[in-house]
Order: structure tokens, then C-alpha cells, then sequence
């Protein structure tokens, strides 16, 4: 059997199956394209901001801030925007670390703030026409930053001073007093006594020289040579040429002055005293105001102030001089309304009708205009051409003015 044919089989037809039915899904599906890439300027194109952050999230004034947000472009676009915004403070750009903006890269800013509490967010802007897309990231955490300020400089303790040490002050020796010389056996009179004393009276032994019980006050060997001599008195020495003290007469001399200056004083107080009378003197008849005269006419005014001394000083050699006009109303007198004239230079005008209390508001001149306003207790209230309001004393003012300017007398204007 091993010389045996063997049977021709057809092996082209699975071959031609396999290739029908791949030219079928080819037919069916269309040829396959490669996918197609985001662009900057196509409507598909996005920005994505996150992480948003601030470290550290508190601080003071010295504190570097640094601000953070994550950038990421599906389209690989760098970003032609990028801000930190403070609300308060300002803008300002944000830096990148890299470049691979399909991956992401970290913008950062690193700033000082002032004191506060200050909220931030982030703006990112990239693409252009079609794919030009803007972001603002407001969902940062922490949600603000808050500095505070800086704590006051410690205040410098002062240097403690050392405590001076007293200088111990030297104390003085005493220095050692000379020895008084011994006199001599053979004649004790020899040195002289720091006094002059009654010798004579001193008694002596049988050999002519003194006993020991019978020594002179003044002599060096006697325990009482230091004593005041018995002879110094405090006025004068009761010998010749023994020295005194003037103590006593000065004060003797002092005491007499003094005791004669208080008689005198009070003598003539005394009669001070006695010389002072009181002498009560009653006013003439023809001084005294009779009822219905005028307390203020020319003879109850003082004489600097009466009219007729103002005019008979106006007076001069050349004649008359004639009135200087000072300040005048443009309107006539109208019914109701009385005008006067002042009567002599430098009057007061004053802001109440009272000599002591009031306070001045202006001085009036000789032959100025005012209108009468109201009266009150030998005071009137006046008003000038310029509309000043105040007081003045009665005696200031002359007689009242007619329509024509002239002066009237006191009937007349009362009818």
C-alpha cells in the first residue's frame, strides 16, 4: 500500500473563504482613519485649574507667602494669561516651572502681605479664535490668608547702674598735746602764769619757796591751770591791763535802743489814733435835683464831657472850625424814627447797658449818626449807618435830629 496514490484534495477553498469575509468588514466598516488632535484655536480645546493653595496659610508681615494653582491644557497651549488675585491689594503674574502643559505645571508666586485677612483666587487665560478659553479658580484652601502685625520691639531694659560705694572718710588722729614744762626746783616763779594773778597775796613757806597746797591758779603743775583766771570778769579784768569781754555792753546798748524805738511806735499810734475825726458834711440846697429836672443835663455832666468845653476847644484863633462829619444815614428822618449825634470823640459803644460788665464793640466819634433803638436805665441802644447795634451812656448822645439834619430841642421833639 506504501506505492498506493494519494487522493488530490482541494485546499483553496478555506483560503478563499477567509478572504471573502475580511473584504466583507472592510466593505462594511470604511477604511479606518487615525484619530484626529486637539488644536489651540478649536472649539474643543480646554484649560483645567486645581489645587489652588497658599503656604503658609497665616503669618505676619515678614512672612514670604507663596500661591500655587495646578495648569493643565489638553491641547498643549501655553497660557497667555496668568494672575494671582488679591481683592484689597492687587494683581500680580504668576511664574511657571516647566513647560509640558498637557501633563500640568505648577504657576507660583512668591509676596509679602500687609497686616489683614485677604482672600485670593486665580486667573488663567490660553487658546485663541475658536479655542480661546479663560478660567478663574475661586475654590482655593485655605479659603484667605491672614497676616498679622509685626509685635512691638521689645522694650530695652535700662542698664543697672552699680551702687557707688561711700568713700571712707579718714578719721582724724588726735594729735598728742605737748607736755608743760616742769619748772625748775630752784625758782618756781620763773615762767610766767597764762594770767595775771594776785601774787602778793599768795603765802610762802619758811624757806621762801610756796607749798604744794599753795600754788598759784595759773601754774603748770596746778591741776587747775586751764580754768578761767579768778581775776577775768566778763565786763573787764578786775586789774589793769587784764583783758575784758564787750558782750555785755553792746547788749546793754542794743536793748536801750530797741526798748526807746517801741515807745516812740506806739506814741505815735496813739496819736494817730486820737487825731482821726470824721467829718460829715451837707450837700448845699442849690446842689440838690428839684422834681421834673433833668439828671443828665450840661450841669450833672462832668466838665471834660459838657458840650460847651467840646466847642470852646473847637475854638481857635483863625475862628469857629466847623464840625467834621463823620458817619451819616443817606435816608432821611422818617416818622417814628429818632436820630442823635454823639457828642464828644472816643465813645464807648458797648454790648450791654452796664459801665463794668459789658465789653466794648466799637468806639463812636464826635458828630457820628446813630438812630435810637431802646432805652433802659440812663443807657440807650443805638444803631449806626453800618448797622452796628449797641449801648451807650445818655450823656454820649446830643439833642435828636430833624428831617433836615438840624438839631432840635428836647420840646420840640417831644411834641
Amino acid at each position: 500500500m506504501a506505492g498506493a496514490p494519494r487522493p488530490n484534495v482541494n485546499r483553496t477553498t478555506p483560503t478563499a473563504a477567509i478572504a471573502l469575509l475580511i473584504a466583507g468588514a472592510w466593505t462594511l466598516a470604511g477604511p479606518v482613519q487615525p484619530a484626529a488632535a486637539f488644536n489651540c484655536s478649536q472649539a474643543k480645546h480646554q484649560l483645567t485649574l486645581s489645587s489652588g493653595t497658599v503656604s503658609p496659610g497665616s503669618g505676619q508681615v515678614s512672612t514670604v507667602f507663596r500661591f500655587s494653582v495646578r495648569y493643565t491644557d489638553n491641547a498643549g497651549c501655553a497660557p497667555t494669561l496668568a494672575q494671582l488675585a488679591l481683592p484689597g491689594i492687587g494683581t500680580f503674574p504668576l511664574a511657571a516651572g516647566g513647560s509640558n502643559w498637557k501633563s500640568g505645571e505648577t504657576l507660583a508666586l512668591t509676596i509679602s502681605l500687609p497686616a489683614g485677612q485677604w482672600d485670593y483666587a486665580f486667573t488663567v487665560a490660553s487658546g485663541s479664535d475658536n479655542g480661546s478659553r479663560i478660567v478663574t479658580f475661586t475654590a482655593v484652601k485655605p479659603a484667605f490668608v491672614k497676616v498679622a502685625a509685626a509685635p512691638p520691639p521689645p522694650t530695652p531694659q535700662p542698664t543697672p547702674r552699680p551702687t557707688p560705694r561711700p568713700t571712707p572718710r579718714p578719721v582724724p588722729k588726735a594729735t598728742p598735746r605737748p607736755a608743760a614744762p616742769k619748772p625748775s626746783a630752784k625758782n618756781p616763779r620763773s615762767s610766767p602764769a597764762p594770767s595775771a594773778l594776785a601774787s602778793d597775796s599768795t603765802p610762802t613757806g619758811s624757806g621762801g619757796s610756796p607749798e604744794p597746797s599753795q600754788l598759784p591758779a595759773g601754774y603748770a603743775g596746778s591741776p587747775s591751770a586751764t580754768e578761767i583766771p579768778a581775776g577775768a570778769g566778763l565786763i573787764g579784768g578786775t586789774r589793769p591791763g587784764q583783758p575784758g569781754s564787750p558782750f555785755v555792753p553792746i547788749a546793754l546798748v542794743s536793748l536801750i535802743a530797741l526798748g526807746g524805738s517801741s515807745g516812740l511806735f506806739v506814741a505815735a499810734v496813739r496819736r494817730r489814733r486820737r487825731n482821726h475825726v470824721t467829718v460829715v458834711v451837707e450837700a448845699p440846697a442849690s446842689l440838690a435835683i428839684a422834681p421834673g429836672d433833668d439828671p443828665y443835663s450840661d450841669e450833672h455832666i462832668p466838665r471834660w464831657r459838657r458840650p460847651s468845653l467840646q466847642a470852646a476847644r473847637a475854638h481857635s484863633d483863625g475862628g469857629s472850625v466847623g464840625p467834621a462829619w463823620q458817619l451819616a444815614f443817606r435816608e432821611p428822618t422818617t416818622s417814628g424814627t429818632e436820630r442823635r449825634r454823639v457828642r464828644y470823640r472816643l465813645a464807648r459803644l458797648s454790648d450791654a447797658p452796664d459801665e463794668v460788665r459789658s465789653t466794648d464793640i466799637g468806639q463812636l466819634e464826635a458828630n457820628d449818626e446813630v438812630e435810637v433803638l431802646e432805652r433802659y436805665a440812663g443807657f440807650i441802644l443805638v444803631r449806626t449807618p453800618l448797622g452796628t447795634e449797641g449801648w451807650v451812656h445818655r450823656t454820649t448822645l446830643g439833642p435828636p435830629l430833624g428831617a433836615d439834619g438840624e438839631e432840635l430841642d428836647e420840646g420840640e421833639s417831644a411834641s
